[in-house]
């Protein structure tokens, strides 16, 4: 299909596109219009939770737990689309109508900062509320498993009976199935730049087409028989692959394709793109706060628009033979379609994609086609060699994928874009192409002047948050553990990582995901669990630890796995002072930590900035306080998540904080406890909870403290 280029004589191609883009346009509008006032009649997602009887139908399933209830009647009332966790839920069946006496509740977002939208996720799905609690009844056999689950099943069980050790690969490149793959493998796709191909999407219905051509050349060309035949068989590939957004895109625009092909016409890449979203947007408006959606249509339209500028400008280099022209222009073209929403939903751009692509596409084609023939073979024949050619295929894959991920300066990470900037990049792409021209003067000229001044109030409101001019602290909510994101201008310094270091890891993939030094208070895997995932998936620089921790030697060896990938190690000790960029940490305690005593030789820092300081004084107990007095300080980090012996009434007094900070989730020792509570209400200081209030984030200023509380 094209997209770029000059006009047809008379202006023709820009006539036929326009009236399609236009069209695009308004159900762009349409649905932007539909998702904001769905978004808005959503539950408040502060709603006390509520007790009592939900019936409903069986819908289909969320993750391994979730059960999704459709029409939902909540004691006599409508809820709409509830997801429910309930045991016993993994063995219902679509269809089928359960009676549950739950626990109700609206749907909420994780109370840090930078977290998954689940609220707009949701929304996507139907859902409105969540439920847990116990199935009473279950009425009905539910609906019978159509003809085409029924292959669906066929074909998945005999992938794992011919491939077993490369099962969730190939269910994920011929399925689309990629739960079945193991995290890391996952991961190094995702390093490597090849994520892409464990999704089925246009790429991969490209090479069925392909193969349905292969297939079918006995057929001539341009007969309705082969196109109805080539139509049919697309149609059953994306039922059995989930219709997912991008493999119904690319079925449209090759069905579209295929149909002017068979009248003698030859296919325009944006109309058909224009047309295929379009379509879909006025028929599932949601579909506009799908990701699938937006990666889809924004890599296909940089393609479209930006392939034949990218590969003329790589012919100047006369290196490269034209097949890595084309290949590396197709690629290039399709990372800067989708870069805005690429750095909006992950945080990073991996910059090796370019090489893996070269790699890996050519392979996974090959991989597709002979996988399917193969898979389709083995019903009725003997199969053994083109089983072993596949097998041996999905090996190089892999080894290929882990080798680039494992390449240094793999992942370049970056903060995450606004979504305004998504919206706009169209325009832009648009004007930087070939199409550009088609337009009169005066249009152009109004195009630019409109990119640019949104351009620039999307960059007045999205950077200045990124380099705040006071010093920030970000008390994450992460259960009973500890996670601090202290931030001044173009520095992120990480007190602890909590217990897996996700809260972390996202809130610094919003924001900064650099981080200048990574202190560790000590070795519990309630401050120090994350350590691992944290330097796997962020650039950290460096790692503090109290001097003296090296003597456990289990925690140690993870501390120099730390330094593999590129941080590094320096032990402090009381009396240290660590200068960032305006902020000044200065090491309380201890001297040196002692081997079994973790939480009373805990590393304990005062920050200092802006003429204000905060008190972090991770697990100490009253064995500590005995050797340590605790300066005056205006923002306190309650020790121990709030126990009865973390905190003297002699040091409590010393500190006389303005704001106590409690980092506590749901636990069986009833922290914080009441005496810590009491203490703190009785001296007029106001104590913030991370069970209640969510994320909570001080801003150390002269004029004094500034709290922000993420819960709903």
């Amino acid at each position: 299909m094209r997209g770029g280029g000059g006009e047809s004589k008379g202006g023709g191609r820009a006539g036929i596109r326009r009236p399609m883009l236009l069209f695009a346009l308004a159900a762009f509008l349409y649905a932007a219009v539909f998702c904001a006032r769905g978004l808005s009649l959503l539950p408040a997602a502060n709603l006390p939770p509520a007790e009592g009887m939900l019936s409903g139908e069986v819908a289909g399933f969320l993750g391994e737990k979730g059960v999704l209830i459709r029409d939902a009647l909540f004691e006599g009332s409508q809820a709409g689309g509830v997801v429910l966790y309930a045991s016993g839920g993994a063995f219902l069946r679509e269809g089928q109508r359960i009676e549950a006496r739950v626990t109700l509740s609206p749907l909420q977002n994780d109370p840090n900062p930078g977290a998954f939208d689940f609220r707009r996720y949701a929304y996507t799905l139907g859902l409105s509320y969540r439920a847990n609690g116990e199935i009473l009844g279950v009425l009905g056999a539910g609906r019978a498993p159509s003809a085409l689950e029924g292959l669906q099943s066929a074909l998945e069980a005999r992938i794992a009976l011919l491939w077993p050790e490369h099962e969730g690969l190939l269910r994920a490149l011929l399925l689309g199935q990629s739960g079945e793959m193991d995290d890391e493998l996952r991961k190094a796709y995702q390093r490597s730049g090849a994520a892409h191909l464990l999704a089925v999407s246009g790429l991969h219905v490209g090479f069925v087409a392909m193969l349905i051509g292969l297939l079918l050349w006995f057929l001539p060309n341009h007969s309705k028989l082969k196109l109805l035949c080539s139509l049919g068989l697309l149609l059953v590939y994306a039922l059995l692959t989930g219709a997912r957004p991008s493999v119904v895109r690319a079925c449209a625009m090759a069905g579209a394709g295929l149909a002017l092909q068979s009248l003698g016409r030859r296919p325009d890449g944006l109309s058909t793109l224009g047309l295929a979203a379009g379509l879909m947007l006025f028929a599932w408006p949601r579909q506009l706060l799908s990701v699938s959606f937006q990666l889809s249509f924004s890599a296909v339209m940089g393609i479209l628009l930006l392939q034949p500028r990218v590969e003329g400008w790589l012919r100047r280099l006369r290196c490269l033979p034209r097949f890595a022209q084309s290949a590396i222009s197709v690629s290039l073209a399709a990372q800067l379609g989708c870069l805005p929403s690429l750095l909006q939903c992950y945080g990073s751009l991996p910059l090796l994609s370019l090489l893996s692509n070269l790699l890996l596409v050519p392979l996974s084609g090959a991989l597709v086609c002979l996988g399917l023939v193969t898979l389709i073979l083995s019903f009725i024949l003997p199969v053994s060699l083109p089983a072993a050619l596949v097998s041996l295929g999905s090996l190089w894959m892999n080894a290929l994928s882990e080798g680039i991920a494992g390449l240094p300066y793999a992942m370049l990470y970056l903060p995450k874009t606004p979504e305004a900037l998504s919206a706009l990049w169209p325009f832009v792409l648009y004007l930087c192409s070939g199409e550009g021209k088609a337009l009169g003067a005066r249009s152009k000229l109004a195009l630019a002047s409109g990119c640019s001044a949104a351009l620039a109030a999307i960059a007045l409101a999205f950077l200045p948050p990124l380099f705040p001019r006071e010093a920030e602290l970000s008390f994450l909510s992460v259960g009973s553990a500890d996670s601090i994101l202290a931030r001044r201008g173009s520095v992120s310094v990480l007190i602890d990582t909590g217990r897996d270091g996700e809260a972390a890891l996202r809130a610094l993939q919003a924001a900064d995901p650099y981080v200048e030094a990574l202190i560790l208070t000590h070795a519990d895997a309630d401050h120090a669990g994350g350590l691992l995932n944290l330097c796997q998936n962020l650039r950290v620089l460096a790692i503090l630890y109290p001097k003296g921790l090296e003597a456990d030697r289990e925690f140690y060896a993870e501390l120099r796995r730390a330094e593999a990938l590129g941080a590094a190690l320096r032990p402090v000790a009381a009396g240290d002072r660590l200068c960032y960029d305006g902020m000044e940490f200065e090491v309380l305690w201890p001297e040196r930590m002692e081997a079994g005593r973790q939480n009373d030789f805990s590393l304990v820092l005062r920050l200092t900035s802006g003429g204000r300081s905060a008190l972090l004084t991770a697990d100490i107990n009253s064995f500590s306080q005995k050797s340590l007095r605790l300066p005056k300080s205006e923002l306190l980090k309650v020790p121990h998540h709030g126990s009865a012996d973390g905190l003297s009434e002699a040091n409590l007094r010393a500190i006389s904080p303005e704001i106590a900070v409690i980092s506590v989730g749901p636990n069986p020792y009833g922290l914080p406890s009441e005496q810590t509570l009491r203490a703190l209400t009785e001296k007029g200081i106001a104590a913030y909870r991370t069970d209640e209030m969510g994320a909570i984030q001080v801003i150390l200023s002269e004029k004094g403290l500034k709290a922000r509380f993420f819960a709903p």
